[in-house]
This record gives structure tokens, sequence and C-alpha cells, in this order.
């Protein structure tokens, strides 16, 4: 949002007091080996004397089976991982509130000059008319 003075501003209700870090997942370099994937060819190639029906039919069995694993499974996973999530963040929010820990709703501009407002306040309902009261002050020029 705006002030009257031109500078934006962004008015939250913070979540967590930090940011939550993640653990890292980098790969560890391998050297790759010179001869890793390399076989020998005599051997490999022979007649194979196979019904054209019966592979087709095997090919659309394999082709059914690829494309469930490539679309069908990911969005099972993706459904249950949204729903986990939900589940989590309600969770959280109910706790939250039954414990009367207090949220810290803050607005923030960069500036020039920038400044910070910050107001910790109990519940859900609260938190959001005070997000809505410091909102209304920064657009009404009373901050």
């Amino acid at each position: 949002m705006r002030g009257p003075d031109g500078r934006e501003w962004a008015v939250r209700r913070e979540w967590l007091k930090r940011a939550p870090r993640w653990p890292s997942r980098r790969k560890k370099q391998r050297d790759p080996d010179p001869v890793d994937g390399v076989h020998e060819a005599a051997g490999c190639v022979g007649e194979f004397l196979i019904d054209i029906p019966a592979l087709a039919i095997v090919g659309l069995f394999v082709l059914a089976i690829v494309l469930a694993f490539l679309f069908v499974w990911p969005a099972v996973v993706f459904l249950v991982d949204l729903l986990v999530l939900l589940l989590l963040a309600a969770w959280g929010v109910a706790l939250r509130t039954i414990f009367k820990r207090p949220w810290r709703v803050f607005a923030t501009t960069d500036g020039p000059p920038s400044q910070t407002f910050e107001s910790h306040v109990v519940g859900w309902s609260a938190s959001l008319r005070e997000r809505n009261r410091l909102a209304d002050d920064i657009t009404t020029g009373r901050l």
C-alpha cells in the first residue's frame, strides 16, 4: 500500500519469530567413472521372434504404467502434501489461539526514511483488526 507521502508500505501479521531454516540438500560431487555405463556390445543384439499383437499389448501395458507413474502418482502425492500442510496450518492457528500467544503485527517501509511500526496482539480477530487499523493509519497519514 502507498502512504500519502508516496512511500510504499507493507503491513503484515507475523507467523513465526524467525524464518525457518531448511536443511541443506547439496549433493556431493563424485569423480565420474570413465567406464561407467559402457557395456560390451558383443552378444547384446539378437533376433527376436515375437508376435506383433503380443508386443503391442506389452507396449500398451508399459505405456499405461509409465503414464500412471508420471501423472497420477505425482498428483496423489501433491494432494496428500497439500492436505498435510492445511492440517498443520489449522493446528498451528488453533494452538496459537488456545495458548494466547501474541501475534506480531507490523508495518515497514524501505523509505526514505525507513520506518517500522510494531504491535503485539493476542487473538486472530484482534490481529486482523490491528492490521487493518495500521493500514488505515498509513493511508490517512496518521503514521
